[in-house]
C-alpha cells in the first residue's frame, strides 16, 4: 500500500521497522527533542531532529494529511536555518541581558520564511478560478454547506446569503492584497499590522465555521515573524515593571543545580532583567541562606522570601504564569511543595554538587556560508514548485525528487478551483453473529438519516481525511484495508462477546449534492465496499 501512495523520494524513518516497539521508540525520541526545542536546549540540533521525525511521520501515512500538516512542515523546514534559540532559551539563559541586543534578524532564511508564508496566500488565490469565487460569489456558501466540515456557527451563517457573498469576495481580495502589503516598502509597520489583523480574523472565521483541525492555529502562528520590532520592544517594555526590576534572587554558589534553576526561572518566567546573584556575594544574605537553608528572594520593598514562599513570589511576577502562584499557595499544594523544596535543600550537597565552572559558548546566530547557499537553493525550489502548480514546465524534472525528499512539495488548493458540491456522511451497516444489525461506525443502531452535525461522526480530523479519501475513486483499492481494520477492531479487541462478532458489513456513503439555489438534493446511497470478516 505504501508503495502505491509514496513517491520513491519520500523517505521515512518510521518505515525502517513496523513493530509497535520501534514506533513507540521513535515517538519517544520525537517527544524528547520536541521538549528540547520548546525550551531552547541545543536548539539547532533539536529543530533538525524534530523536522526529520515530523517529515518521516507525515510520509508514513499521507492519506491522513491536510493543509495544517503541510504548513507546519514547511515552517519547521525554514526554522532549521533560523536562530530560534537566540532569546529566552536554555542555550542563552546564562548570558547577561543587554538592552542593546539585536531585536531583528535578517538572512536568506528569514527572507525565505516571509516568502513562504506569502506564497500560501498568493497561490491559493491563483488556484481559485471557479465562477463561485468570482462571478457568482457563492464559494463560501458552498463551503458551509459541506456537512462533513461545517460547524454549528457555519450553519448559522447560511441564513445570511448576502453576507456570504461579501465574505467570498473578501477572502479572495484579502488573500491577494494582504500578501502583497506584507512586502510594502512604504508604511511598512501599519500595513503589516493591517495584514496580520486581516489574516488573523480570516483564520478565526475559518476555525469557528469549519472543522479544519489545527490549520487556522498554525496559520496565525506563521504570522508572528511579520510583527514589527516595535511590537516586541513595547511588549518587553511592559515586562520591565518596578516590581520585576527590583526583584533580587540569591542562590547558593556552591550548588550547580541551584544556579541552573534560578537562571532557568529568570529566562522562562520572562523576567530577563531580574538580578540573579550568588548569596556568597553578601555576608548578610549568605547568613540568611545558611540559617534558613534556602535561596533568598528579596522584593522591591526589601522583604525576604524563603523556601516555597520564594517560589510563589517569583511566579507571582511572571507575566504569563502569575495565576499559578495562587494555585501553589493552596494549603495542600503548598505543604507538598514545601516538603519537596526542603528535601532538595537538605540533599543538594549530595545530588546537586557544583560542576566545574561552565564555559558559556559564544552565541551563534549567523549561519556559515554553505548553509546560506543551501537556503537560497531551497527557496528557489519552493518558488518554482508553487509556480509549477499553475504553469507547466517551471520545475525542472531533477528538482522534483529534491523537493519531495526535503518536504518542500506543496500545493495550497483548499476549495480550489471551486468548493466541493458533493457532500454526505458514512453509514456502515454490519451484521453480527447473532443476526442483529449495528452501525459499525459508532456502535449504534443503523440509520441512514442525515445526522444533526455530520462533522461529529468523525473521531478526529485525521479520520475525516482518511474516509473522504476512501470515498474517491482514486483510492477505491484501499477500501479493503479499511474493512480489515474494522473487523480487527470489532472482533479482536475483546470488547464484544462471541455472539456479537462482526461478520459482514457494507461501507455506505450517503451522497448529498449542494444545488445552485442554496438547497440540497435528495441523498443518494452509494455502496463503496462490501466486506466479509
Amino acid at each position: 500500500m505504501l508503495q502505491r501512495l509514496l513517491n520513491p523520494a519520500e523517505w521515512s524513518v518510521y518505515l525502517v521497522n513496523g513493530t509497535v516497539l520501534f514506533q513507540a521508540l521513535l515517538f519517544g525520541v520525537a517527544a524528547i527533542f520536541a521538549i528540547m526545542l520548546l525550551f531552547g536546549y541545543k536548539t539547532r540540533l533539536s529543530t533538525i531532529v524534530s523536522f526529520i521525525l515530523l517529515l518521516s511521520l507525515q510520509h508514513r501515512n499521507p492519506l491522513v494529511l491536510y493543509g495544517g500538516d503541510l504548513e507546519i512542515r514547511v515552517l519547521m523546514f525554514w526554522a532549521m536555518f533560523l536562530p530560534l534559540g537566540a532569546k529566552y532559551s536554555i542555550d542563552t539563559m546564562r548570558e547577561r541581558f543587554r538592552s542593546n541586543d539585536p531585536t531583528e534578524h535578517f538572512s536568506v532564511a528569514s527572507i525565505a520564511l516571509v516568502v513562504q508564508v506569502a506564497l500560501i496566500y498568493l497561490t491559493a488565490v491563483w488556484g481559485k478560478t471557479g465562477p463561485e469565487w468570482w462571478a457568482e460569489g457563492s464559494a463560501v456558501r458552498y463551503a458551509l454547506q459541506l456537512d462533513q466540515l461545517a460547524k454549528p456557527f457555519g450553519h448559522f451563517l447560511l441564513q445570511f446569503p448576502a453576507l456570504l457573498t461579501f465574505l467570498t469576495h473578501t477572502v479572495i481580495f484579502w488573500q491577494l492584497f494582504g500578501a502583497i502589503i506584507l512586502f510594502s516598502p512604504v508604511f511598512r509597520t501599519p500595513l503589516r499590522l493591517l495584514a496580520i489583523v486581516g489574516f488573523t480574523a480570516m483564520h478565526l472565521g475559518f476555525g469557528l465555521s469549519l472543522m479544519l483541525g489545527f490549520f487556522p492555529f498554525v496559520s496565525v502562528v506563521a504570522l508572528l515573524p511579520f510583527f514589527p520590532d516595535w511590537f516586541w520592544e513595547k511588549t518587553h517594555h511592559r515586562l520591565r515593571s518596578k516590581e520585576r526590576l527590583g526583584l533580587k534572587i540569591y542562590y547558593d554558589h556552591d550548588c550547580g543545580f541551584c544556579e541552573r534553576t534560578v537562571f532557568f526561572l529568570k529566562t522562562f518566567l520572562m523576567i530577563p532583567e531580574t538580578k540573579v546573584m550568588p548569596a556568597q556575594s553578601s555576608e548578610e544574605i549568605y547568613s540568611a541562606m545558611v540559617h534558613h537553608n534556602s535561596w533568598v528572594i528579596v522584593d522591591l520593598k526589601g522583604r525576604r522570601f524563603y523556601h516555597w514562599k520564594g517560589v510563589q513570589k517569583v511566579l507571582s511576577l511572571c507575566p504569563l504564569l502569575w495565576p499559578l502562584a495562587k494555585l501553589l499557595s493552596i494549603k495542600p499544594i503548598a505543604k507538598l511543595g514545601a516538603k519537596i523544596y526542603t528535601w532538595i535543600a537538605c540533599h543538594r550537597e549530595q545530588v546537586c554538587a557544583r560542576p566545574s565552572a561552565p564555559v558559556t559558548p559564544p552565541r551563534v546566530i549567523d549561519l556559515p556560508r554553505w548553509a546560506n547557499i543551501c537556503a537560497t537553493f531551497f527557496l528557489g525550489v519552493v518558488i518554482l514548485w508553487n509556480l509549477s502548480n499553475h504553469f507547466r514546465g517551471f520545475l525542472p524534472p531533477g528538482l522534483d525528487p529534491v523537493g519531495r525528499a526535503f518536504g518542500l512539495d506543496q500545493q495550497w488548493n483548499m476549495f480550489s478551483p471551486s468548493p466541493l458540491k458533493d457532500d454526505g456522511w458514512y453509514v456502515i451497516p454490519g451484521k453480527l453473529a447473532d443476526g442483529s444489525e449495528v452501525n459499525v461506525l459508532d456502535g449504534g443502531p443503523v440509520s441512514f438519516s442525515k445526522p444533526a452535525n455530520a462533522y461529529l461522526t468523525y473521531k478526529t480530523q485525521r479520520w475525516y481525511k482518511l474516509l473522504t479519501n476512501l470515498w474517491q475513486q482514486d483510492y477505491s483499492d484501499l477500501r479493503v484495508n479499511y474493512g480489515q481494520y474494522l473487523c480487527r477492531e470489532w472482533n479482536l479487541t475483546g470488547e464484544h462477546p462471541s455472539n456479537k462478532r462482526l461478520e459482514t458489513f457494507d461501507l455506505d456513503f450517503m451522497k448529498e449534492s449542494s444545488l445552485p439555489d442554496g438547497k440540497e438534493a435528495e441523498p443518494e446511497k452509494q455502496v463503496l465496499w462490501s466486506h466479509k470478516c
